[in-house]
């Protein structure tokens, strides 16, 4: 195209004339070959007047979008000044006029965005994956039956090199790690599909040895780049216009993986992308080794028979792939995260404004090509680099964390590969997230359930953690609840013959639950193989920069905060068999822990800037409170404010428990506790005293105390409407007065057993004093 084409639109009235000179153009070369065509056809008349409308629908169009692009230059040009976004919406705008000029100038409109897509002409057979870029199982079997000689030669190539590797398992050749080893190398030779399997094995601890789920984590997807040639004609053909459309591009991927390799470049106007390209080929070596492998794995899987349905993990694995291959599902993916977790968000605090993702150029974008915002940042595994710009490093793994059990467990869209190369830490100490080839959906079922399982698991609650297991599909319908829960107490008390991963990860806990279950048909459901890579991934970059980083242990306090927000019936049941015993005990630990989890999770992970905008913060939400309390609740606008919502009903039912008369014997059992408690922390030997599990320390009560305040400044808006509903019930009054004659009567027997040990109350009032100030003034447990 002439070199006017790439002015900007500043000048208005040079750009029109391009844009009337490249239509006209255009036009005149669309005739040309109409009538050339027309004179071989009896329809001439009516193919020349579909010409002409289709022209003249084509110049309203340009003519529209430019204008409007003109009009809105100035506009624009101030809101990308003063916007921290990547680019404005007219920015965009104006670039999708410039795509739409370039392909007319090339010629190319009709045919960009197809590219490999492009439909054939009528009584020509093309192949499934160019109608329609889905995994077509009926489809891919028709296409290859008319082709055996493709097959067969495929079919050498992985079985000879996947004998090999038979041969040494079957004979047993040097350590089972060097077998591991070899079998990885062997399967980054045979491609994008067994890649993918791989990646998928190296998740199922329940099922390979744990050397070659070790070796397999390793896996890499990196390949050598395509040939340049052709990916620079394929992408030319993608899109619809020249490379010289772009103010720079540069020829040399950036990065070369299994699937697609990435190309940096610069958009007209001075805007870096990062351009994903698919590799030539690809999706026809994919779906040929689908049908070698479902041919495979259905004769070996009726040779072994193996319980699991082999051909059914084979569908998931490919299927998965072919949903990798499709970016314009990819490109959906990414703009929903990123509405999830923008500043204006209902992400929640420390998540809202500080987890992002690229922004996408729709008008550069197509189901094989990739177009959207460069990011620059650090490396999640750059320690040096976050601690040189002031961030804590297991800050920043904290918030990694807690979006990624946000994705799972709150709004159950959870990206599912977040390895280092995929997370760059942002310029506010925030997360980006880059590529979303692999997410997957949670239904809210198994999400509670989720939850509920990792409480019961980390509290040893077996008979709540069957039923769990099998609402999300880890144990069959049909399964032994009994002895399901006897094989768990046996695992959880240490009485287990067989060899248990116990450390407190995500891998540690499938193996658990494995070693216990095998024997009544546990098994990972096809879903969960996605979500534990995800996790596993995850828990390798945190071990990687923090080796005392427990990621379970960092995960509890927002799964507990989690059950406590959720007003669902079966998680109520769960909150009271988390706090309560069997014989109606409380369990203070987990009753101070549930305090603590809540308190952190609403404690915002960075500050606001500055004392007065705290105190900005604190006070509108002491008047949100006081306007609900005087005027009723308001409608929810977002998930936060729902989940604030339940948990303020879980503390107003709470509290109406405690008042009522159903809850005296509570409230007795309250008082008599605290007295005990205090008693203890005055006795000599505080360790020897402490004999129960849900004994309280001085130490644990002032965390408590600090996690509680915490608690209550962050969430005035939910506790003052709740305490005063609850003062305003007709029993608060009596129920008050009942506990002011325990507390009395408790303290006055309490007294007499101080005294007969010879301690005054001035004494004691004295050292506890003292106690509690030692507490309160000592260095935090870790940084001694």
């Amino acid at each position: 195209p002439p070199t006017p084409c790439r002015r900007r639109a500043t000048d208005v009235d040079g750009h029109s004339r391009v844009i009337a000179a490249m239509r006209a153009r255009e036009a005149m070369r669309r005739i040309a070959r109409a009538s050339a065509s027309a004179s071989r056809s009896s329809s001439r008349g009516t193919m020349m007047t579909m010409l002409v409308d289709d022209v003249a629908a084509r110049t309203s169009t340009y003519a529209r979008c430019v204008a409007s692009n003109a009009r809105g230059h100035d506009r624009g040009a101030s809101n990308a000044s003063s916007s921290t976004s990547w680019a404005s919406d007219e920015e965009l705008r104006m670039m999708n006029a410039r795509v739409e000029l370039a392909r007319v100038a090339r010629g190319a409109y009709e045919d960009a965005g197809k590219g490999s897509s492009i439909r054939a002409d009528d009584g020509v057979v093309v192949a499934p994956w160019v109608r329609a870029l889905v995994y077509d199982v009926q489809a891919f079997e028709a296409w290859f039956a008319r082709r055996p000689w493709m097959v067969l030669r495929r079919a050498l190539v992985v079985g000879y090199e996947l004998s090999l590797v038979g041969v040494g398992v079957a004979a047993q050749r040097g350590e089972r790690r060097i077998r591991a080893r070899k079998f990885t190398e062997t399967l980054t030779r045979l491609g994008p599909a067994y890649i993918k399997l791989g990646q998928v094995m190296s998740t199922r601890a329940d099922v390979f040895p744990v050397e070659y789920v070790e070796e397999l984590a390793k896996l890499q997807d990196a390949l050598p780049p395509a040939d340049a040639a052709s990916s620079i004609a394929a992408l030319e053909r993608e899109l619809g216009v020249p490379i010289k459309f772009f103010d720079a591009f540069d020829q040399t991927p950036v990065a070369a993986a299994s699937l697609a390799q990435v190309y940096r470049a610069t958009l007209p106007g001075g805007r870096q992308v990062a351009i994903k390209l698919q590799r030539p080929g690809l999706a026809e070596l994919v779906a040929l080794d689908a049908v070698i492998l479902r041919r495979f794995v259905a004769v070996v899987g009726k040779w072994r028979n193996f319980k699991s349905d082999v051909v059914g993990i084979v569908d998931e694995l490919v299927g998965r792939i072919f949903e990798e291959m499709d970016y314009t599902k990819e490109a959906d993916n990414c703009e929903r995260f990123r509405e999830v977790y923008a500043e204006d968000g209902d992400a929640g605090v420390g998540l809202a404004g500080y987890i992002g993702a690229p922004r996408v150029v729709r008008a550069l974008s197509t189901p094989s090509v990739l177009t959207m915002e460069w990011v620059d940042g650090l490396r999640l595994t750059d320690i040096d680099g976050m601690i040189a710009r002031g961030f804590t490093p297991s800050e920043v793994l904290d918030r990694g964390l807690r979006a990624s059990l946000h994705q799972l467990l709150t709004t159950g869209f959870m990206h599912t590969d977040p390895h280092p190369g995929n997370l760059i830490v942002a310029a506010n100490g925030g997360l980006t997230y880059l590529d979303f080839g692999m997410t997957v959906e949670v239904p809210i079922e198994t999400r509670r359930a989720m939850v509920r399982g990792l409480i019961g698991f980390v509290n040893r609650d077996a008979a709540g953690l069957v039923g769990d297991l099998q609402i999300m599909d880890f144990l069959p319908p049909h399964v032994d609840a009994v002895a399901a829960r006897e094989a768990l107490r046996t695992v959880f008390s240490g009485e287990s013959a067989s060899k248990v991963r116990d450390s407190m990860d995500f891998m540690g806990v499938v193996s658990q639950l494995s070693t216990a279950l095998m024997q009544h048909g546990f098994r990972l459901p096809p879903y969960f193989s996605r979500i534990l890579r995800a996790l596993a991934a995850l828990e390798g970059t945190a071990t990687t920069i923090d080796p005392s980083f427990r990621v379970v242990e960092r995960s509890y306090p927002f799964v507990l905060a989690r059950v406590l927000s959720d007003r669902s019936p079966e998680m109520r049941d769960s909150l009271r068999r988390l706090l309560l015993s069997d014989d109606g005990a409380i369990r203070y630990k987990r009753l101070i822990r549930l305090v603590q989890a809540y308190g952190s999770e609403t404690a915002p992970m960075s500050a606001p800037g500055t004392d007065a905008e705290s105190c900005r913060v604190a006070v509108e939400k002491v008047v949100a409170g006081v306007r609900e309390l005087a005027f009723g609740e308001r409608e929810c606008t977002n998930n936060e404010e729902e989940a604030r919502r339940a948990t303020k009903i879980a503390i107003e039912d709470a509290l109406n428990f405690l008042l009522s008369e159903k809850g005296s014997a509570t409230r007795e059992k309250l008082v008599q506790d605290f007295l005990d408690a205090c008693e203890t922390l005055l006795a000599e030997d505080t360790a020897s005293a402490s004999s129960s599990p849900d004994d309280i320390t001085l130490e644990t009560a002032v965390s408590t105390l600090k996690s509680t305040t915490t608690a209550i400044i962050e969430n005035t808006d939910v506790l003052i409407p709740a305490l005063g509903k609850a003062a305003r019930i007709p029993e608060a009054p009596r129920a008050a007065r009942a506990a002011i004659d325990s507390v009395r009567r408790r303290a006055e027997i309490v007294r007499a057993r101080r005294v007969q040990a010879g301690a005054t109350a001035c004494a004691d009032a004295s050292e506890l004093i003292r106690r509690v100030v030692h507490e309160l003034t000592r260095p935090s447990s870790s940084k001694r």
